[in-house]
């Protein structure tokens, strides 16, 4: 149902939000400060973790909306899902179901590895122009698409990052050339880093949650169908609450928000902690001819 495997994608998720991520061919504007409003440090080191962390979540939901689409063409014929389509399932390690109930088609994966465990369960539903749900993805007007994912350490004694999040959009016009998006993306991180002097340096703990809605997020059709997943235009708004712990100290509580606007793959971010914002611009995804 995937054009790449799940555990990839997670493993990848899990990389760029435990450590730091440069948003490549992105700058930061040094536009007016608006009323009330004043620019923040593009230095302060909590908007740096904010700015990662809604790195993440655009990657990871540009990346969740592209296995939507590439469902499509992923069922067999009998209807139902075939799990290899997520990648190999170790019988020893793995499980995996699926079923088609309801008009939903469900696969569940749950992976056991030595060092890390994962689980994911995609559910999608096809329908025709009246809503109506349909067993296969032949002449649909619309879907939906529903992914909620883990990530767990086994050994939390060294550095580590577990996440977990929920996706769940509704794609329509589907039979026309140009996809409407509307739906949401949480998902949150909690990390440790251990220090080899904790007097000196001491041990550091941070919870991020983020929660977005999506807004028209429109996908045109190309030559190469919808898997490129690159918004034409659209919005996004979130929250990201940061919760961070400096050795024995009490956690220290921020809350943050931020906005996205799309416009033929570039994307215009701001960042706001109170009355302070920032913001910047960036190539995310190419829009194929």
């Amino acid at each position: 149902m995937r054009s790449h495997k799940s555990l990839s994608l997670l493993l990848g998720l899990v990389i760029v939000s435990f450590f730091a991520v440069v948003w490549m061919g992105c700058s930061d504007d040094e536009t007016a400060p608006t009323a009330g409003s004043s620019l923040g440090d593009l230095n302060d080191p909590d908007y740096l973790i904010v700015r990662e962390q809604v790195s993440t979540f655009v990657d990871s939901t540009l990346d969740f909306i592209k296995a939507g689409f590439n469902s499509m063409s992923m069922l067999p014929t009998d209807s139902l899902v075939d799990p290899v389509n997520y990648g190999p399932i170790d019988p020893h390690h793995d499980s995996a179901a699926s079923i088609y109930a309801d008009g939903w088609h469900v696969v569940f994966i749950s992976r056991q590895m030595e060092t890390f465990s994962t689980a994911m369960r995609d559910s999608i539903q096809f329908r025709d122009g009246d809503g109506i749900p349909q067993a296969n993805s032949d002449g649909m007007a619309s879907m939906a698409y529903r992914h909620s994912w883990t990530y767990n350490v086994a050994d939390t004694a060294a550095n580590f990052s577990n996440c977990e999040g929920d996706l769940g959009v509704d794609m329509a016009g589907l039979n026309t050339t140009q996809a409407l998006i509307n739906g949401t993306n949480r998902y949150s991180v909690h990390s440790r880093v251990y220090s080899s002097d904790p007097d000196l340096w001491p041990d550091q703990v941070r919870d991020a949650s983020v929660n977005a809605a999506l807004d028209d997020i429109r996908i045109n059709q190309s030559s190469y169908g919808w898997a490129h997943a690159c918004p034409y235009s659209g919005t996004c708004v979130g929250t990201v609450e940061l919760v961070t712990q400096v050795g024995s100290a009490d956690p220290v509580t921020t809350n943050w928000t931020f906005s996205l606007a799309f416009d033929q793959g570039a994307m215009t971010c701001t960042i706001r902690r109170g009355s302070t914002y920032w913001t910047s611009t960036c190539d995310v995804c190419q829009i194929p001819l």
